[in-house]
């Protein structure tokens, strides 16, 4: 994130026009660093390194911005410090921009506070973009991120349309076609957005696909999907809307929901925003309320479901990678696909927990910086990084 598009967000949300994940994103990090620390656990070596993480992070805004001691920042003057903050140098805005990485208490602490090794890259690792397959019930494959706007195809009464990163179908409700599927598969490094035949709205993050009628022409509105993909559905009380996802399968009859159902995540997580889900496999299901999530279990079989902040699982739709209380491999998998790079590891990795937020759209690199104020060590060579 440059300074301009960082500018551009301070000003979002001194006008309160900021997304929910902007307002997290600015919140999260002054809460957590405008104030010491008064939660102190039972080890003292500890806490003291949490303090000087928290204290260094602190003087080098202070420095770029040469402004007062942070600790006397008010909750009043909050807006003011951030107009200020938006001075910073580059690396700065990096961090202040939307990440702060803290690991769990309980966890075995750092013996020395990280610094941010600034190095320049011959090839920088660049964020992923609107890049997807589409594939025809003929087996013809268009490659979208190569083909212009405009009508790309047509399928008996239907017409695709592709409008920047977005996919749309129409067709003449009238008119009686026979069923046809087409395929939608985004790369890793690619996300894409797609409006079906009536209406709804699906959002394919990377190493995602799915599988859906040209026409709507039943008594259900059935499809299949990989990965993971944000819908809001369009309502229809005549036409439930059904996804399959391996052995599970949702039944909805309009509603915003979330699926992230990757093949290397060991489970299936269904978090709802508005509406109502049915989460079912063979044996069981589930009936989900806005704000809760479930969770399927792919060895066991077993579906559970918890509250939960949806602001972390839509974030990916909404250009933010966000953690809480995530483990070092579960984030370098959402980078890896991001990225379009292979991840390894070297050595003993530990179980640190760590949260945060950061836009989706800087470098790799820039993101493996902000990872080092964990504690985090890696290397970087061609398309591969490595967590030492």
């Amino acid at each position: 994130m440059d300074k301009n598009t960082f500018t551009e967000l301070l000003d979002k949300y001194i006008q309160g026009t900021a997304s929910t994940a902007e307002k997290f994103l600015l919140e999260e990090y002054y809460e957590q660093l405008s104030k010491p620390n008064v939660a102190y656990s039972q080890n003292p070596e500890q806490d003291a390194h949490d303090e000087a993480l928290r204290k260094q992070i602190l003087d080098n805004i202070l420095f770029s911005i040469k402004q007062p001691a942070v600790h006397s920042i008010t909750h009043k003057n909050k807006k003011l410090f951030f107009i200020k903050v938006a001075a910073a140098a580059a690396v700065v805005i990096f961090i202040i921009s939307g990440i702060f990485f803290s690991f769990s208490r309980k966890q075995q602490h750092i013996e020395k506070v990280p610094e941010v090794v600034l190095k320049k890259y011959d090839k920088p690792i660049l964020p992923g973009g609107n890049k997807a397959l589409l594939t025809l019930a003929s087996g013809l494959a268009i490659v979208l991120d190569s083909v212009g706007n405009g009508t790309i195809a047509h399928q008996g009464n239907s017409t695709i349309t592709k409008s920047g990163g977005h996919l749309l179908y129409g067709s003449d409700k009238n008119a009686v076609a026979e069923t046809e599927y087409n395929i939608l598969t985004t790369p890793k490094g690619g996300q894409y957005h797609l409006t079906l035949a009536d209406g709804t709205e699906v959002w394919l993050n990377s190493s995602s696909s799915i599988r859906f009628p040209v026409a709507f022409t039943g008594s259900e509105r059935n499809i299949e999907m990989t990965g993971e993909a944000y819908f809001e559905v369009t309502k229809n009380a005549y036409k439930p809307f059904h996804v399959k996802v391996n052995d599970m399968t949702l039944e909805v009859l309009g509603t915003h929901f979330n699926i992230m159902a990757y093949n290397d995540e060991p489970t299936i997580n269904t978090t709802l925003l508005e509406g109502a889900v049915k989460v079912s496999d063979d044996t069981r299901s589930s009936l989900l309320k806005p704000s809760q999530q479930s969770k399927f279990n792919k060895l066991s079989k077993d579906i559970s479901v918890v509250n939960t902040d949806t602001t972390k699982a839509v974030a990916w739709k909404n250009g933010m990678f966000m953690f809480s209380r995530d483990d070092i491999k579960t984030i370098m998998r959402q980078v890896g696909r991001w990225y379009d790079v292979d991840i390894n590891y070297s050595g003993r990795i530990d179980s640190r927990l760590y949260s945060g937020s950061i836009s989706k759209y800087v470098n790799a690199p820039e993101v493996l910086k902000i990872l080092q104020l964990g504690g985090i060590k890696f290397k970087i060579e061609g398309n591969k990084i490595t967590i030492l």
